[in-house]
């Protein structure tokens, strides 16, 4: 016989208030496992913009990190690697690596 998963918990604490309502309890588990956009995200014209900036300008000592090697590194990873503390698997990164490369890239190069 199976048995049945636990259901939520009764009560939490999040942030030192403790919540009972069902609907607070969900709120405060989506906020830590959904956490909304930053602010500062840019939009992806914006993001090809300052990338470009940065590599036409670069102010880092070390040298810069080209697309290429970015690709190199993220594709040649094995893809059934666990999850990093973000969560994302490198099955994930592999697969939308097209998607995220600029902004991977504006973090290597703008920091």
């Amino acid at each position: 016989m199976l048995k049945q998963p636990p259901g939520p918990p009764s009560a939490i604490v999040h942030e030192g208030v403790s919540l009972t309502e069902p609907e607070d309890i969900l709120k405060a588990f989506s906020c830590g496992f959904f956490p909304s956009e930053p602010a500062s995200s840019l939009k992806h014209s914006e993001v090809v913009s300052e990338v470009s900036c940065a590599l036409a300008n670069p102010t880092s000592s070390f040298p810069a990190i080209t697309a290429k090697e970015l690709e190199d590194a993220f594709l040649s990873a094995k893809s059934t690697k666990s999850p990093g503390p973000d969560g994302f698997s490198q099955l994930w990164l592999t697969k939308f690596f097209i998607l995220i490369k600029s902004y991977i890239l504006a973090i290597f190069t703008l920091t």
